[in-house]
């Protein structure tokens, strides 16, 4: 689907992509679920706050679709990358990737969470994050953040064509609770309520830790993990198909608050599938995901 000039994020008049990016790097979404508002009034609380230099507390708005009392993927996703933002670089870096492993359902609750640098040199530096409850491991990932460069004379990323978020239509999880509340949804192609692929905006309504910033890679990994679900080709009430992991890779540093997820699912045998998407903002497509789900049907 597409829309009109102002409309399409590839339809950018007057935009450089060098002047954007390098303006998304300064760009920090530091909002304060005390102080916005938005037209239904209050928001949410976040989904975490922090009870200790290494210590957050994940509360009811982290919660996932598949069981009470545990966490919605794109919560300890987002998370993981939140920890390493703290990890100081030699150099100006930026986030290139970040994998995600949920080794058990992540609880609601207090969590440790440890990120140390695995790799640090010039180029490049990677992150190890381990989110532990009660001194069980839950969810382990790695970012890896590169050396900011000068921009390439040839860009070769498709330029994206969908309808912007504003002539999107109104859409969601048909679960509608925890974490996806803290979500504004528009679609402008299938939706939540139509099996197979579609592509949705996302729009956060607050920051992921109570009272601090919030980076564009954090927010890209908290909204890519609802790639499985916008793609969902199975009925949500007979089956569930929870994501083991989820890997992000970022041509460029994305730029908010609107983020946009192309999703297909592919349903494999044996019980699994694997979900794939196209990341895209205002200025057009900034990167890709890949999750790995399992298909259970309901008792």
């Amino acid at each position: 689907m597409t829309g009109g000039l102002s409309e399409s994020p590839r339809r950018i008049s007057h935009s450089p992509l060098e002047a954007a990016v390098a303006h998304a790097h300064d760009r920090v979404m530091t909002m304060s679920f005390k102080v916005l508002r938005n037209g239904a009034g209050s928001i949410p609380p976040p989904p975490f706050s922090r009870i200790g230099p290494d210590a957050f507390m994940a509360h009811d708005t982290a919660e996932g679709p598949w069981t009470p009392g545990f966490c919605h993927g794109g919560a300890p996703a987002g998370l993981i990358v939140h920890a390493a933002d703290e990890v100081r670089t030699a150099g100006e870096m930026a986030v290139a990737r970040v994998t995600v492993d949920l080794m058990r359902p992540v609880p609601v609750g207090e969590l440790k969470v440890d990120a140390r640098i695995a790799r640090e040199g010039k180029k490049l530096q990677l992150v190890d994050v381990e989110i532990r409850a009660v001194d069980a491991l839950v969810a382990r990932g790695s970012v890896l953040r590169l050396r900011r460069e000068e921009q390439p004379e040839v860009l070769t990323i498709p330029t994206a064509d969908f309808a912007g978020p504003e002539l999107g239509t109104l859409t969601g999880p048909p679960s509608g609770v925890g974490f996806s509340q803290l979500f504004d949804m528009r679609a402008v192609a299938g939706s939540f309520d139509a099996l197979g692929p579609a592509a949705v905006w996302l729009r956060m309504s607050g920051p992921l830790v109570a009272d601090e910033r919030m980076s564009a890679a954090t927010l890209a990994a908290a909204s890519a993990d609802f790639a499985s679900g916008i793609a969902g080709v199975l009925p949500f009430d007979t089956w569930s198909y929870p994501s083991t992991d989820l890997t992000v890779s970022l041509a460029r540093e994305p730029v908010g608050p609107w983020l946009l997820v192309d999703a297909e699912c592919w349903a494999g045998a044996e019980g699994r599938g694997v979900t794939h998407a196209r990341l895209g903002d205002a200025l057009g497509w900034f990167g890709r995901s890949m999750q790995t789900t399992i298909f259970e049907r309901r008792c």
